[in-house]
């Protein structure tokens, strides 16, 4: 098995979401391989309280308030967790990053070794079947010289226009040096087709319906708001929290 650190960077308006996704991982018995890394003592001191593995970053004062996607805050955010994903990818093998508006289903690190361990990808994500493909809430990178230096120029942007996953498409759209993979999206679902009855996407969603594949991570994106997306994983069984 190859060593692989689950990682979520998040702060204190999405804790609850995060405990969801931490308790996900727990019943799949992976939750030791994640650490979450949050920016405020009040999300570190609720996630440890909890049983779960947390570093407080201090570098990044993002306060605790929501973060709506494509908003300046969220946009800066997601180009600070390349710092943290260029450390950890000086330590282990492989760093894979997981937004916290996530469930898993199934243990997706021995998914890894029994379906990727022979290819040798850079970096693989979730198919996000639409806008740019390539889902950064789902991105497994393996440790290079190569990937090493991708991120740490990435975490030295400061652009508050764009998120992360168009700047960094446009980048590997033009650099032919990294190698990259897909998951199976029957087995990696984004938002658009799990969720939505009336999907962009009518012919995806029906072979995802159709599909006797097991079914190993959810994630409720091309949604916005923290509340909404709470709700569409209530509505599928996928809150595991008490009231």
């Amino acid at each position: 098995m190859k060593d692989i650190v689950l990682v979520s960077i998040y702060n204190n308006a999405c804790v609850y979401m995060a405990l969801n996704f931490l308790t996900s991982l727990k019943k799949v018995g992976i939750s030791d391989k994640h650490i979450s890394y949050v920016t405020d003592q009040k999300t570190f001191d609720i996630i440890t309280n909890n049983g779960f593995k947390a570093v407080l970053i201090k570098e990044f004062d993002l306060g605790e308030d929501k973060m709506n996607f494509a908003t300046e805050r969220f946009n800066l955010l997601c180009f600070k967790r390349y710092a943290i994903i260029h450390e950890l990818l000086q330590k282990h093998e492989y760093v894979w990053h997981l937004d916290v508006d996530t469930v898993v289903l199934g243990d997706i690190i021995e998914y890894f070794d029994n379906k990727f361990l022979d290819h040798d990808f850079d970096m693989i994500f979730q198919n996000d079947l639409w806008r740019t493909d390539l889902c950064c809430g789902c991105m497994l990178i393996k440790s290079s010289n190569n990937t090493i230096n991708l991120t740490k120029f990435l975490s030295q942007q400061n652009i508050t226009d764009m998120n992360d996953q168009v700047f960094l498409c446009n980048i590997l759209s033009k650099n032919n040096i990294l190698s990259i993979g897909l998951f199976p999206f029957v087995h990696f679902i984004n938002g658009e087709i799990y969720f939505k009855e009336n999907s962009n996407f009518p012919e995806v969603r029906d072979i995802f319906k159709n599909s006797k594949e097991p079914l190993y991570f959810v994630h409720a994106n091309c949604m916005i708001g923290l509340e909404t997306k709470i709700k569409a994983l209530k509505e599928k069984g996928l809150w595991f929290l008490e009231q």
